[in-house]
């Protein structure tokens, strides 16, 4: 089972990592030593910049002080995994920041049965901050997926432990009332063989996809809203909180007509010079932009609109505003089958023992229990 040791001489740490700085021809180079892995020695070879003809033969050999798995913490950082690296069996190697910025046990440290492979949360106690794990590509192929009380679950098998794991699959609505965009979003709308208005948001597996109805609220002009979809598919949909007068919806889906800059005398890079307040047509947007973020909010007559005049008469020079066209709408949600779930995680178990070698298509498990793991979707 690997071990944490407590290197105090940092200057070893410094020295690794700046010879991989020199290697990857990195601006993070720091001129001064180094030390440089030598592929046949199998050693760690000393060297400085500021004196390159000068014969060194101080060499670091970590082989003969650590054993396959076994993290290193040189100095004093104690803040997490700062300064920690582990050892492959031939040489020291940085933590995996892919899914954990702070650090975590590297893909090629895998759990299973076979000689070299490891248990689950052997690097429990080494590394901070995660529980993280990886599964051989014999465990991937052995994980059996099966049904509880209509969730799906999973079970696997190593060195004679039977693990439960628990499937967190990503479903979270985007839409959520009350959640806020801090302005618009554009987003591509279908209109399904069913007629249905839809917006299909895709991720990195399918369990996790998301099918959004989308509906109008002003059912008299609902071939105009549906219209507008077809000659629009790329279109905007915006947070309503309520400006001006009584609303009872929460989503407006729009186009722009027209746009201006507030306070510009030669008008806009589209060449439209601001309206008087009387001649804008409503709805608007209220765009303002500063260095640092946009926020937007949706009017709909002179007196809101007059209200943030007033409230930003001093940035007016940052406001843009937009006359838009579109319609009150509701979001459904549509409801995921778990059957197709299921015959959706078990293609992506296939591709996971598929892909294995490509470290980009990895995905770990998370000890959670004494007997239970957690996978991510």
């Amino acid at each position: 089972m690997p071990t944490l040791h407590e290197e105090k001489d940092e200057y070893i740490y410094d020295a690794i990592q700046n010879g991989i700085f020199k290697l990857q021809n990195s601006q993070y180079f720091k001129d001064g030593p180094y030390y440089l892995w030598d592929n046949e020695m199998k050693l760690y070879k000393y060297a400085n910049s500021k004196f390159p003809n000068k014969a060194y033969t101080k060499t670091y050999d970590p082989k003969t002080l650590y054993s396959k798995g076994d993290v290193i913490h040189f100095g004093y950082d104690g803040y997490r995994n700062n300064n920690k690296m582990i050892f492959d069996g031939e040489k020291l190697k940085n933590l995996y920041t892919g899914a954990d910025d702070y650090g975590s046990v590297p893909p090629d440290f895998v759990c299973g049965d076979d000689d070299g492979d490891f248990n689950i949360g052997d690097f429990e106690h080494l590394i901070d901050h995660n529980s993280i794990n990886w599964l051989s590509k014999e465990k991937l192929k052995e994980v059996e997926l099966y049904l509880k009380d209509g969730n799906i679950m999973g079970r696997v098998t190593i060195k004679g432990k039977v693990w439960k794991i628990h499937f967190e699959i990503y479903d979270d609505t985007e839409f959520n009332t009350g959640y806020s965009h801090w302005g618009s979003r554009k987003y591509k709308c279908i209109i399904d063989e069913n007629e249905n208005i839809v917006i299909n948001k895709i991720t990195y597996n399918k369990m996790s996809n998301t099918r959004y109805i989308l509906g109008t609220i002003d059912e008299e002009n609902k071939d105009n809203f549906k219209n507008m979809i077809k000659e629009n598919p790329n279109i905007s949909i915006i947070q309503n909180a309520g400006y001006g007068k009584a609303i009872t919806f929460t989503w407006y889906l729009f186009k722009i007509d027209k746009e201006y800059k507030l306070k510009n005398e030669n008008g806009n890079e589209n060449g439209n010079e601001m309206k008087n307040i009387n001649e804008l047509v409503f709805p608007v947007i209220w765009q303002k932009r500063t260095k640092h973020y946009t926020s937007e909010n949706l009017f709909f007559d002179h007196e809101v609109y007059n209200k943030y005049l007033k409230h930003d008469e001093k940035e007016l020079d940052k406001i843009y505003i937009y006359e838009v066209t579109g319609f009150p709408i509701k979001i459904t949600e549509e409801k995921k089958d778990v059957n197709e779930q299921m015959k959706s995680l078990k293609e992506y178990f296939n591709s996971l023992v598929e892909n294995y070698d490509n470290i980009n298509k990895k995905h770990s498990v998370n000890k959670i229990g004494n007997s239970s793991l957690e996978m991510y979707l």
